[in-house]
């Protein structure tokens, strides 16, 4: 099958939803085309890798993957409104399957007039917004995500066939901002990268000593832009309060790290705090945990962390839903620190239930296993 991803945010070797899924629908065989463009580079803080990214110039390969650089105008860091080339890519390829990521007004208008010219393609566009993440300015909320996105939809009727939500909150958003109707929602969540996780092979005692972890401790772990609104304040202070009750809890913070947070868990020699991780370092960390929490706010790192078959403590959301009925972890009300503690202590005295669900949540939700369910447009139960 010929496979055309379109991805105004693609950043090669990164291990976001626009990257893992193309990746291993060329795994199973399928000749993989991506359309990106470079306006975007300009919001990739590493500037060494964008200034690489936009060297190799308008059409090139990675990861058996062939790449195409189109130009875009008028640009956010979510969306383009104009683009250049796209569908002149598209008649050259003549693809089977075009999955657009993110619901946008211009290449998603393109990829649809491509449809309707070419009936038999299968035209999917998928939703990462919701009211959590959307954007706070309330104007271009009201332009934008009230407005433009609903006539966008009503205009493309069915020239898209399904719009697919990436968690149960996000097809709720789809109909209820988006004005998408039901029967074209589908759920496709973000996938666990099993692959990558499965070539971490070193045990989690010796994953431990590796990062100057106590081999018997209780390690928990948080990661990713870690501040006040995360509630890793709240997972300090309950661990903290565990250790004073007796519990050998460990904690480690990886990612961006501000100064508040820092300087509190500076004060306690048993947290370790590092800065950005490249993706292995990431899936050595989230596998060598006893526990994965983010007390407050979703974040993909939790879909690696079942990738890694570890246990999560995270708030229950219809953005993780699908995962609390697996039951890989403990999933709370209000992600405060006596909630926390009782959570952690949960974990502690079930963890191998916990991992044994966590290891058959990773399977269902591994990306191989959705590329099969978007093949047969089976998708998701919501």
């Amino acid at each position: 099958m010929k496979i055309v991803h379109i991805s105004e945010n693609y950043i090669e070797g990164w291990g976001y939803q626009e990257n893992l899924l193309p990746l291993y629908q060329k795994r199973a065989g399928h000749d993989v085309v991506v359309i990106s463009d470079n306006a975007h580079l300009k919001y990739v803080q590493n500037r060494e890798l964008a200034e690489q990214i936009a060297a190799k110039g308008k059409e090139y390969e990675y990861d058996g993957i062939r790449i195409y650089k189109i130009k875009t105008i008028l640009n956010t860091s979510s969306t383009s409104f104009f683009c250049k080339g796209l569908y002149r890519i598209l008649e050259k390829e003549h693809p089977d399957m075009i999955f657009h990521h993110n619901v946008n007004v211009s290449t998603l208008t393109v990829a649809a007039r491509y449809k309707r010219h070419h009936p038999t393609v299968r035209l999917y566009a998928d939703n990462h917004a919701d009211w959590i993440n959307e954007s706070k300015n309330k104007l271009w909320h009201k332009v934008f995500y009230d407005t433009l996105i609903p006539w966008q939809v009503r205009r493309l009727g069915e020239s898209v066939n399904y719009y697919i939500g990436v968690s149960p909150l996000r097809c709720q958003y789809l109909n209820e901002v988006f004005k998408v109707p039901e029967k074209q929602i589908r759920f496709l969540p973000i996938g666990c990268d099993t692959d990558m996780a499965d070539q971490i092979r070193e045990s989690r005692d010796a994953l431990k000593a590796k990062f100057n972890v106590p081999v018997g401790s209780f390690l928990v772990v948080s990661g990713g832009k870690i501040d006040r609104s995360k509630g890793t304040l709240e997972l300090i202070a309950a661990c903290k309060e565990l250790r004073k009750e007796g519990e050998n809890v460990c904690l480690l913070l990886f990612g961006k790290i501000d100064q508040e947070v820092g300087e509190e868990a500076g004060k306690h020699e048993w947290i370790t705090q590092l800065g950005w991780c490249d993706r292995a370092t990431t899936l050595s960390i989230l596998k060598m945990a006893d526990a994965a929490c983010w007390p407050w706010l979703h974040t993909t790192l939790i879909e690696d962390s079942v990738a890694s078959g570890t246990p999560l403590v995270v708030k229950m959301s219809d953005n993780v839903s699908h995962f609390a009925r697996e039951n890989a972890g403990v999933f709370m009300e209000r992600g405060d620190k006596q909630e926390l503690k009782v959570s952690l202590r949960d974990v502690m005295k079930n963890s191998d239930a916990y991992r044994k669900n966590a290891l058959s949540a990773r399977q269902k939700y591994s990306y191989a296993n959705l590329v099969c369910l978007l093949e047969d447009e089976t998708f998701c139960e919501l």
